[in-house]
This record gives structure tokens, C-alpha cells and sequence, in this order.
């Protein structure tokens, strides 16, 4: 249980910090402001904003109970019913994971004004969506890759 801890202890700190940069978006798009919108046309991209401070709340309770009692939901996806784990699952979900981090830094390099080829497709708060949304996605997809390596031998059947 312990090596399981820790990494779950690495999910606490990832959706920490998925939290406070949640909130520099947040801090970004009521503070800062916008020259060329107003702040009601971007409502629904706010209120996300909202809606990804209470997720990452809610996944840090479950992480930390993970964390505390082990993971069943984990468990589940990544080890097989004979208590194998399918490499083909981890390499999936490191695919996934690799995806999501793609968009996730194509998202910040165009939060922080480098002008890509989507710049004008997108309002700056949907950029700050994406960036939240996709490295939250990454964190999880990450940890649940490389459960299978947090295991004990043993309880694999080996």
C-alpha cells in the first residue's frame, strides 16, 4: 500500500496545482479583463472555470481517500479480472495521456499570446478552458498508466 500511496500522493500535488492555475485563469479573466469583449459574452467559458475548481476539489477528496482506503475505480481500468495487468491498457492510456498534454501546451503557448495558427478561432478564456481542462485530463490519464508499475508483484498472480 505504500508504493500505491505515493503515487497518489503525486495526484494530489498535480490537482493542486491544476487548481491554483485554474485560478490564475480565473484571477486572469476577471481581473485583467479584455479590450476587445465584453465580459458577458464569455459567461458560459467562465462559469467553466467555476465548474473545474469544484472537479478538482471533488477529485482531490477522492484521491486522498484513494490515498488513504486504495482505488478501486483505478484498479479496475488498469488490471485485468485474473489480476494480470494489459500492457495494451497502459500504452493506451499513455497515448491518451500524450494527446491531451499536446493540446494542453498548444492551449498555453496561446494563453500567453504566442500566435499560433487557431489564434483568432478562440476567445482567450475558451484557451484558458482548453489549458485547465487538458492538463487535468494528463494528470489523471498519467496516473492511471503507470498504476500497474505501483503494484506489488504478488498481486498480480505472479
Amino acid at each position: 500500500m505504500k508504493k500505491e500511496s505515493k503515487l497518489f500522493i503525486g495526484l494530489l500535488i498535480g490537482i493542486t496545482l491544476s487548481f491554483i492555475l485554474c485560478g490564475y485563469s480565473l484571477i486572469r479573466c476577471f481581473v485583467i479583463g479584455y479590450e476587445d469583449d465584453s465580459f458577458l459574452s464569455h459567461i458560459l467559458e467562465i462559469s467553466y472555470l467555476f465548474i473545474h475548481l469544484i472537479a478538482c476539489g471533488l477529485l482531490f477528496y477522492v484521491s486522498f481517500r484513494a490515498m488513504k482506503m486504495g482505488s478501486i475505480f483505478i484498479r479496475s481500468i488498469t488490471i485485468k479480472d485474473d489480476e494480470s495487468y494489459s500492457p495494451l491498457r497502459q500504452v493506451i492510456f499513455a497515448i491518451i495521456s500524450l494527446l491531451c498534454l499536446s493540446v494542453a501546451i498548444y492551449s498555453t503557448l496561446q494563453t500567453f499570446g504566442l500566435n499560433l495558427s487557431l489564434i483568432n478561432v478562440f476567445s482567450l478564456v475558451i484557451w484558458h478552458d482548453l489549458m485547465n481542462a487538458f492538463y487535468l485530463l494528463t494528470i489523471i490519464f498519467v496516473v492511471i498508466s503507470i498504476y500497474p508499475f505501483f503494484k506489488n508483484k504478488k498481486e498480480f498472480g505472479e
